[in-house]
Parts: C-alpha cells; sequence; structure tokens
C-alpha cells in the first residue's frame, strides 16, 4: 500500500468537513498538513457553528445510518476530543403529507438498526411531553430515543485543538482567506492565494469551504449556498427547568392550510391553487417557485431544541433560503459571510414562520422576544448527498462539501472517509453516493424531507442590516 503521508496537503475551510479532514490527517500520520480559513474555530461563516446541532441516525439511506452510528460512537465515548459533549434527550420526526412517506422509509431503514425508532402517535407524545399543547392530530411521528444534541462551536474548536496537538498547522486572517486558486497552464492546482496575496501551495489541495465554494470554483450548479434560519428565546432559570427534558422535535411541513395552522393561527391568504403548485413535482425537485406575495407562508419546516445550560431554546425554519439576487455573481447563490454582514438576520417572514411553529407546541412562548436570529449558510446539493470527490478537470484538487444542513453530526468520522477519497481508497459504494454529478437532476422520488420550495432572499424582507421588522399579521 502506498505511503502519502510524506505528501503536503492544504485544507481550505475550518468548518465541519475541513478541521474533520485535517484531524483524521493527523491521525494518519501526515506531518505536512496545513488548514486555512478567514476566521479561526468556531469559524463564524461555518455551517456547524451553532449552540447545538443534531446528533442522530435516523435516516432513510442506509450509507448515511451506518455513518451516523459510527460517529456516536464518538460522541457517546467517555474519552477523546468531543468527550462529554452529547446530550441525549431523543428526538420526534414528524410529517402531515407529502412527507409520510419519507417518515415511513427512515421507519423501515431503522427499525432493526442501533438505535432503533419507533413509531409515537400525538395522544403518545403528549402523555410523555405535556408541555406541547398544540394540535398534534395530524403528525405522523418517529420517535427515537437515542438521538441527542451537542455544542457545536465547542466541538469544532475542540476537534481543532487536538488536530493543532497532532501537528497541523492553522492560518487565519487574511492570511488565511482564500480568494482564488493557483493553477497552472495544465489546470493543475498547485495552492491558493489569499486576501493578502500570500500563497499557499502544496502536493493536494482539499476545498471544505462550504457556502463559499464558488467564490473558488464554477460548481455549475452542483452545489449551491442554501440557509436554514435560526432564533432563540432566552428563558428564565425557572422555565429551563420546565422545559428542559424536551425532546428535539423536527416537523418537515407545518401549517398546511392555505389560510391557517393547525392551531388556528391565521396568516395572510394565498391561493389554495398556489399551495397546490409548489407541492407538485417542480417542488420536489427543489426548483425555486417562490410565492409572489412578500407575506409569510402558511407552510413552513420547523425544528425546535430544548434550552440549553445556558437557558437559549432554540427554534428553526429548515425551509431553505438561498442568496442569488444578492450575490457577487449573477444567480449564484453564495453565503452572505457573516464577517462581512454582521447585522443580517433572519427575515421578518420567516421570523413569524417560527412564531406560528412555536405556537403549535409551546403557546405561552410565541411571543417571546428573539434574543438572537441568524441564517446558518451551508452548501447544499440537488440529491441532499456530500459532495467527497477530486474535482473533475483539476488534478490535486479534491472536493470536500455538499454538507446540505446534515453534516455535523459526522464531524467524528467524516474526515476519514474524506482522506480516504483523497488517497484513492474510498469504498465505491461511497464513490458512488458522494460523485460529482454535473450539475444533473437527481431521480424523482416520493421520498422527500424538504417538500416546499426555497425561497430567495431578494423575496424577503427585515434580513439586511438588521433593520426594525414590519408587523405582517
Amino acid at each position: 500500500m502506498a505511503d502519502y503521508t510524506s505528501q503536503s496537503i492544504l485544507v481550505v475551510g475550518a468548518g465541519t468537513f475541513g478541521i474533520s479532514t485535517a484531524y483524521h490527517l493527523s491521525l494518519r500520520g501526515y506531518k505536512k498538513v496545513t488548514l486555512i480559513d478567514r476566521f479561526s474555530p468556531p469559524s463564524t461563516d461555518a455551517a456547524g457553528t451553532d449552540i447545538n446541532k443534531t446528533i442522530r441516525f435516523d435516516y432513510d439511506k442506509p450509507q448515511y445510518a451506518h455513518l451516523a452510528e459510527e460517529a456516536m460512537e464518538f460522541w457517546t465515548s467517555n474519552s477523546g476530543p468531543l468527550a462529554g459533549l452529547f446530550h441525549r434527550i431523543g428526538w420526534i420526526m414528524a410529517a402531515s403529507d407529502h412527507a409520510k412517506a419519507f417518515i415511513d422509509a427512515t421507519y423501515q431503514n431503522r427499525k432493526n438498526g442501533k438505535g432503533a425508532v419507533e413509531y409515537i402517535s400525538p395522544e403518545e407524545i403528549q402523555a410523555r411531553f405535556p408541555e406541547f399543547k398544540g394540535n398534534l392530530k395530524n403528525w405522523k411521528s418517529l420517535w427515537g430515543s437515542e438521538a441527542g444534541w451537542a455544542p457545536s462551536d465547542q466541538a469544532l474548536v475542540r476537534l481543532a485543538a487536538a488536530a493543532s496537538i497532532n501537528g497541523v498547522n492553522f492560518t487565519f486572517g487574511k492570511n488565511g482567506h482564500a480568494v482564488r486558486l493557483l493553477n497552472d497552464t495544465k489546470g493543475n492546482c498547485d495552492g491558493v492565494v489569499s486576501q493578502s496575496g500570500a500563497v499557499h501551495t502544496a502536493d493536494k489541495i482539499i476545498l471544505a469551504c462550504g457556502p463559499q465554494t464558488e467564490n473558488l470554483i464554477d460548481t455549475k450548479s452542483e452545489i449551491s449556498a442554501k440557509a436554514m434560519c435560526v432564533a432563540m428565546i432566552q428563558l428564565t432559570e425557572i422555565e429551563r427547568e420546565k422545559y428542559g427534558n424536551l425532546p428535539m422535535v423536527d416537523h418537515f411541513e407545518m401549517g398546511k392550510s392555505p389560510t391557517c395552522s393547525s392551531s388556528g393561527h391565521k396568516f395572510p391568504p394565498i391561493s389554495t391553487s398556489l399551495c397546490l403548485q409548489w407541492l407538485s413535482g417542480a417542488a420536489h425537485r427543489n426548483i425555486s417557485h417562490s410565492p409572489p406575495s412578500r407575506h409569510a407562508d402558511p407552510i413552513f419546516h420547523g425544528m425546535l431544541f430544548p434550552p440549553d445550560q445556558h437557558g437559549l431554546l432554540k427554534v428553526c425554519s429548515c425551509r431553505y433560503v438561498t442568496n442569488r439576487h444578492h450575490s457577487p455573481i449573477q444567480q449564484v447563490s453564495i453565503g452572505r459571510s457573516h464577517g462581512e454582514f454582521p447585522d443580517d438576520r433572519v427575515p421578518t417572514q420567516i421570523q413569524t414562520e417560527l412564531r406560528a411553529w412555536i405556537r403549535e407546541l409551546l403557546p405561552e412562548l410565541a411571543d417571546r422576544p428573539f434574543c438572537q436570529t441568524r441564517m446558518c449558510w451551508d452548501a447544499a446539493t440537488k440529491d441532499s448527498n456530500f459532495r467527497l470527490t477530486p474535482h473533475p478537470a483539476h488534478p490535486n484538487l479534491f472536493i470536500a462539501t455538499g454538507g446540505s444542513l446534515h453534516g455535523f453530526k459526522f464531524l467524528p468520522n467524516i474526515g476519514k472517509y474524506i482522506v480516504d477519497m483523497v488517497e484513492g481508497r474510498l469504498d465505491p459504494e461511497l464513490q458512488s453516493l458522494w460523485a460529482w454529478r454535473f450539475g444533473s437532476d437527481p431521480p424523482a422520488s416520493t421520498v422527500e424531507r424538504h417538500p416546499f420550495p426555497e425561497r430567495d432572499l431578494g423575496e424577503l424582507d427585515g434580513w439586511n442590516g438588521g433593520k426594525p421588522d414590519r408587523a405582517l399579521l
């Protein structure tokens, strides 16, 4: 077997994939590894930088379920750099209509696996968690008792520190901010040029830039920056104790009625025919057919996390948002850097939808002020599969991105597979799953976790510069 460890490796991006890759390179004995990023961990531009992220293995695809089982061994270990960060609380995954097929597919895949899921009725949910006072009668749900969360910002810092102890070099700031690739006349990638003008060269370059990938290469629709929107409520100590034992809840399609949510909370009117149009096959191909109205939508994908140790209760809108209208590259969605735009916040319409989501579960908290909101940008693919692959046109350049807003849980082990890919020993089944697809659309499927079409920032209000929200309801 060839010994690659004498080669120099440059990893561009200090997010989940980049830090994990650097760490696993160090474990394999590579002595010349450099990781560069504009920001030190936890990088403000990394999708994994947050107060918490879901750790679970409930997938409809067996490859990700097996990968998550392996990751869970690291998260639950009493030793290693991530020891003590995992909080097992369980989670509920629910659907009301189009996403029910995803619920069933996940059950079939996981019913005999480690941490098997089980169906749970609305009555059982409310008996087990009486704090949930909303109307759950149309929910089709799975209960995963082994799932939990981890403070993702702390995890990124810890694993980066472990990589540094193992000899990985880090460069941040203007010297670490890659602005273009360094290619020779034959198209070989020799390195990158940073914002300061510094040149970083290596035998092999791994791009793990997430939502900033298009700033360095033309992915030709293979990868697109998409965001989910996060908001937090600061609870009192008494409230933290009251809600502290709740599970995470992920409902793929809340508020299906064109005029009101299941709790009866009114939305601005949008035609039933338009709703049906959104839920047609075009939506399943992630084509953006956003509504002409600039109001909050009656349909959304909501998540809820129980409060952390500081009493922060987090809610998320997982219906994708893109950035094509305000992108530096015309019609190409690129994540907005929190370094350049620190005052960006969740759009007004989505804040309204998040309050409707809270009202579905914890109505007494629905009108509480948000102490913080944030758009969490990631690199997403059309099929939600990662892209861990050699670049099709540039020798020595490798792509490690496409987390598609579900990649953080693999922080402990995804780097092992990225190093396998760079060394040419990745399992053929995973090679196929994570291959470059040249922007092609995935096959039509009735199993869809994100049944609603994405929206662009150009169609939304109140997100730019922290301007005051305007009332919509």
